[in-house]
């Protein structure tokens, strides 16, 4: 039990990358002896469109945004998550503060958001029912990418600043 607990543990590097041990293990067996392609892609934005209707200007769901608007969280949560959301999005977009400046800041908001979800009841019933409320939308060809990359044998590694399970559930 201490070791499976060590092993899914998130644990944080000075750069703000956050991964269980057993997660960085687990990629760093299946990279070994890659000497060829690996497609690395983002999850928010680059896997996901930014819209699921961009002529009527409806924005698509980030993985934090599906959880945070997930109708059977308590609304206590949802109105924490979005004041949370109301205090940090305009800074994550900040033209003024460098990246250096907005790290430790978006850290913090990490930091708050997991903790608040920590005191939720999320199942992985909950997990598939938010991402099936959700407006969000894999980007056109990336079904394909994927399909080829598999067929070829070239790894995928999809990275998230987002919540795992959630994204693996879309």
């Amino acid at each position: 039990v201490a070791l499976l607990r060590w092993a899914t543990q998130l644990r944080e590097a000075a750069d703000g990358v956050m991964c269980s041990p057993l997660s960085e293990l687990v990629l760093r067996w299946r990279l070994r002896s890659v000497d060829r392609l690996v497609i690395v892609a983002d999850f928010d934005r680059t896997i996901t469109t930014a819209f699921v209707d961009a002529a009527a200007g409806v924005a698509g769901s980030t993985s934090h945004g599906i959880i945070e608007s997930c109708s059977v969280l308590s609304p206590a949560y949802r109105a924490q998550a979005q004041a949370l959301l109301d205090k940090y999005h305009p800074i994550e977009f900040s033209a003024t503060l460098s990246k250096e400046e907005k790290l430790p800041i978006m850290q913090e908001w990490y930091r708050q958001s997991h903790a608040l979800l920590l005191e939720e009841d999320i199942s992985e019933a909950t997990i598939r029912q938010a991402v099936a409320d959700a407006s969000i939308r894999i980007r056109p060809g990336f079904a394909e990418l994927r399909r080829e990359a598999g067929a070829r044998d070239i790894p995928l590694v999809v990275f998230s600043a987002g919540l795992g399970n959630v994204v693996k559930e879309v």
